[in-house]
């Protein structure tokens, strides 16, 4: 399978790897692992800033898939504008500043996470509307704000 995946993919694509509750992001390198895979650029929680990091660390041993996120840039270009950010000032804020913002700022589209945006209207729209239907049943409140997220982050990411 690594094989098929190695072709699969070119440096300055953007990859998307699906959890159950959001969807990472990054870009393929130009250089590659010692486990001969292509490295990933991105922007995540567990280094805190943009950094380039193995396929098994990035990809969590999940199949990625191409992003549906375009651009009118060259890969290489994209490339580029993700290694100059390796290490810089943009430290990584699940609402301010994700592995989304990144990928959209390196394609040259304004940093803006769908996933951050849809969660945060509809969780609380879900809640409300079932705290009102539910008479203040504040379980059933928990439980639509669990589904409402784990339901709009998955949306939001296809």
């Amino acid at each position: 399978m690594k094989k098929d995946l190695k072709t699969c993919f070119s440096p300055g694509d953007i990859i998307r790897v699906r959890y159950s509750t959001f969807t990472h992001y990054g870009v393929v390198s130009d250089r590659t692992g010692e486990d001969g895979m292509p490295m990933i650029i991105d922007n995540s929680y567990a280094s805190g800033t943009a950094v380039e990091r193995t396929w098994a660390e990035a990809t969590v041993g999940k199949v990625p898939s191409l992003s549906k996120i375009g651009s009118e840039y060259p890969a290489q270009e994209i490339l580029a504008c993700a290694k100059q950010l390796i290490g810089q000032s943009t430290r990584y804020s699940l609402t301010r500043y994700n592995c989304e913002h990144f990928v959209r700022e390196v394609v040259g589209l304004k940093p803006a996470s769908r996933q951050v945006r849809y969660t945060s209207i509809m969780v609380p729209a879900a809640m409300l509307l079932t705290h009102k239907i539910g008479k203040g049943k504040h379980w059933a409140t928990a439980i639509s704000g669990l589904l409402s997220f784990a339901i709009t982050t998955r949306a939001s990411a296809k």
